[in-house]
């Protein structure tokens, strides 16, 4: 168990961040915070934290706020209703609460009561039914030390249609990061999520993000990670419905001795779910990627199309990557596949490009930036300005490689 400093943060700072519409009172923060305190870390033999090691984020941090410690959150509607009609009300609180309910038998407990603990302004969503061309900016932003707890709850309404893209953002390598992400897409309905983090080279980072999917429902959720000195990301995507459909699609570009560990769960539950995941590492310098996924398809689950797909492209001989895969399927009427690879830059490609005038570090760039093209298009087309700034950010990666 990771030993943490426990009289650290005075009820004063629980009461500032409950302040407002909070979803937690002080009284709800000081008893997660004390359930936070006596929690152990994960065991080292549980089968998903075999390749990384719990104790070394660095929990003493976590209660380091101070009164020069601040938080913002933003939401910008580029397109659609106003904010006023799209952020949940009060009524909504109890709905809202319950999507950051902590299992007692979920070993990452510890990470999920600091989050309910010291979560200062969760980002409520609730997108109307049958509403379309909604499109918004989100941004959690952290100053100072101590604990940066991003949260963005959303729930899609029957019929809506929405597009997000969500930016998280810390300035301090003495400011860990633990966040949450839950999302709703009811019945029909329609969500393009786009995730980013912008956090310290040399900062710790756990995030989950939960997902659930009626009938008829449709999610597109693409991320972008540069890492960090410890990193942890777990994705969920439950199928609850029939004729469900889930993309999932990451890109982690890597430098010096970054490192992210993305773990993901397709869980189909009902029939006729679709679900197609393609996680891509860029990875130079000595950065390390750890991949985990499954998919699972009870008997339940006939019909279902399910593909994992994982491609790691080292730029430098120090670089390091793990995937590990792997199925568990008990219907018997399915398609589901998954695949890896680790590889370094294509040598005949190198040559051809150099003949067509490239110079050998031009077309280095051209293959990472094509490498990770795929993810990018992923994002919406009205998101241009984030597909631009992601490319400029694998192009910095590749610059940063010897490319030997």
């Amino acid at each position: 168990m990771a030993e943490t400093r426990t009289q650290t943060l005075p009820m004063s700072y629980l009461e500032k961040i409950s302040a407002g519409h909070s979803l937690f009172s002080s009284d709800d923060r000081a008893q997660s915070l004390s359930q936070a305190r006596v929690a152990s870390t994960p065991a080292k033999d549980i089968e998903e934290w075999r390749k990384n090691n719990p104790d070394a984020f660095p929990w003493n941090n976590i209660e380091s706020a101070t009164d020069a410690t601040r938080f913002e959150t933003s939401i910008n509607v580029r397109n659609g209703l106003t904010q006023d009609a799209l952020v949940a009300t009060a009524n909504d609180r109890e709905l809202f609460t319950s999507m950051l309910q902590v299992e007692a038998d979920n070993f990452d407990s510890k990470f999920l009561h600091y989050h309910r603990a010291l979560t200062a302004q969760p980002i409520c969503l609730r997108i109307p039914a049958n509403t379309t061309g909604v499109v918004i900016d989100l941004s959690h932003r952290h100053f100072g030390s101590g604990l940066a707890a991003p949260t963005t709850l959303i729930v899609v309404e029957r019929g809506a249609e929405a597009i997000v893209f969500d930016r998280w953002h810390t300035d301090s390598k003495d400011s860990p990061i633990i966040g949450r992400t839950e999302i709703v897409v009811k019945q029909g309905a329609r969500l393009h999520y786009v995730h980013d983090e912008h956090a310290p080279a040399d900062s710790a980072i756990y995030r989950t993000g939960r997902i659930q999917v009626e009938r008829d429902g449709y999610l597109n959720w693409c991320a972008f990670t540069t890492g960090g000195a410890w990193h942890v990301a777990k994705f969920r995507m439950d199928l609850i419905g029939v004729n469900t459909e889930c993309h999932l699609s990451g890109l982690f570009s890597g430098i010096g001795k970054a490192r992210a560990e993305h773990r993901t769960h397709q869980h189909h539950g009902t029939p006729n779910g679709f679900s197609n995941l393609l996680f891509k590492t860029i990875l130079a310098g000595e950065a390390h990627s750890i991949y985990q996924g499954i998919i699972t398809v009870p008997q339940i689950a006939q019909k279902t199309d399910a593909y994992q797909t994982c491609r790691n492209l080292m730029l430098d001989p120090g670089t390091h990557a793990d995937a590990i895969p792997k199925l568990e399927i008990i219907a018997d009427d399915v398609k589901c596949s998954h695949g890896a690879s680790i590889g370094t830059l294509n040598k005949e490609q190198l040559f051809y490009l150099q003949t067509r005038g490239l110079t050998y570090r031009e077309a280095m760039t051209a293959i990472g930036m094509g490498f990770g093209e795929q993810v990018i298009q992923n994002v919406p087309e009205v998101l241009e300005d984030v597909r631009q700034s992601w490319r400029e950010r694998v192009a910095q990666a590749v610059g940063r490689a010897s490319g030997h």
